[in-house]
């Protein structure tokens, strides 16, 4: 909901809420060998969204 709307933080008298997104770009091991290409490399390519959401109590 907070990414919805464009919200990265909330600040409150109790508590202050952070969330943001990241990417994480992997390869999986059983596909590659020691030298690839980076043709090859963007075909098995592996992109993993991450929503991370931070709270602290004041």
């Amino acid at each position: 909901m907070m990414i919805d709307r464009n919200m990265k933080n909330i600040n409150t008298p109790n508590m202050f809420l952070s969330c943001y997104k990241s990417e994480r770009i992997t390869y999986p091991k059983d596909k590659i060998e020691s030298f690839v290409s980076e043709d090859i490399l963007s075909k098995i390519r592996v992109v993993t969204e991450l929503v991370i959401l931070q709270a602290k109590l004041k």
